[in-house]
């Protein structure tokens, strides 16, 4: 089973679509092999600016397959910091024992989050982009609740869940009809 048998990509894209709006996360669903299924979209000018180098984008993507390996193994949902201390929403999403890839997102900022500016000024330096222009932009990134999240993140589990009870319902009527 692929990702894209439990929802087409736009009905990926509407399901995100609301994550976004309450969360003001940058979703993104990516199957079992790296690849992402829906459109990447930035909330954010400072996470934007990080993956626009190469630096950035490697450091985005080695803390992504570290969070995706763990919600593989755990089978749980996971929200943590990433390397730049923005949050990153991983939800793993399984058909049995197969694991088919995740939903999440990241781009946003824990509700008491403070900008660091000597933290960013030196990952400014590290990556390739202006450190002070980060540090501006970092501090208008949407901080956001852990009780919104967590809600947020359920209710898309919930929909994730129902649609899966509803594949293998079907699965078994085609089986039992022949």
């Amino acid at each position: 089973m692929k990702l894209q048998d439990i929802f087409t990509v736009e009905e990926w894209d509407r399901l995100l679509g609301s994550f976004k709006t309450v969360v003001g996360i940058a979703p993104i669903t990516i199957d079992a092999t790296g690849n992402p299924i829906t459109s990447a979209c930035f909330t954010c000018e400072a996470c934007k600016m990080i993956k626009s180098t190469p630096e950035g984008a490697k450091r985005c993507k080695e803390g992504h397959v570290r969070m995706v390996a763990e919600a593989k193994e755990t089978r749980k949902a996971i929200v943590r910091l990433c390397h730049a201390k923005f949050l990153k929403v991983t939800i793993p999403i399984f058909d049995g024992d197969e694991f088919l890839g995740i939903t999440g997102g990241c781009n946003i900022l824990p509700e008491n989050a403070q900008a660091d500016d000597n933290f960013l000024l030196k990952l400014g330096a590290e990556i390739g982009v202006d450190g002070k222009r980060l540090a501006e932009e970092a501090r208008k990134a949407r901080k956001v609740s852990n009780a919104i999240i967590e809600s947020q993140m359920r209710t898309m589990m919930i929909r994730i869940k129902t649609r899966m009870k509803q594949i293998d319902q079907a699965r078994r009527q085609a089986s039992a009809m022949g």
